[in-house]
């Protein structure tokens, strides 16, 4: 069975993705830059080991989301060549014409 790649459904599905890494990689490095930089509380916990675990694997989760759906963005957009397709060039095939009216066995 094979499967159309380009349909419409599938184009959907690559946008949910791409959504779903983006908001996690944007969560991620958001959480540490409020608590860091504008100072407020989002996670309150008492111990400070913990708290910088959590910030850790939050920055590390964050880029990895972000990276992820940059690189499917990246891989959605169709690149197209100034050279042609082999299958659209109009010139001749490497193998002699057989419509000539030259012998091969006599050669």
């Amino acid at each position: 069975m094979l499967i159309q790649i380009h349909s419409n459904l599938f184009l959907y599905y690559r946008l949910f993705f791409i959504a779903l890494f983006l908001l996690l990689g944007i969560s991620g490095v958001g959480i540490v830059v409020l608590e860091y930089y504008a100072g407020i509380d989002v996670v309150t916990i008492d111990s400070e080991f913990e708290k910088e675990a959590l910030y850790t694997t939050s920055v590390v989760i964050g880029i990895l989301g972000l990276t992820v759906a940059l690189i499917m963005i990246f891989l959605m957009q169709e690149r197209r060549s100034s050279t042609s397709d082999r299958r659209q060039l109009a010139r001749s095939l490497d193998f002699p014409d057989r419509r000539s009216s030259t012998d091969r066995r006599s050669k």
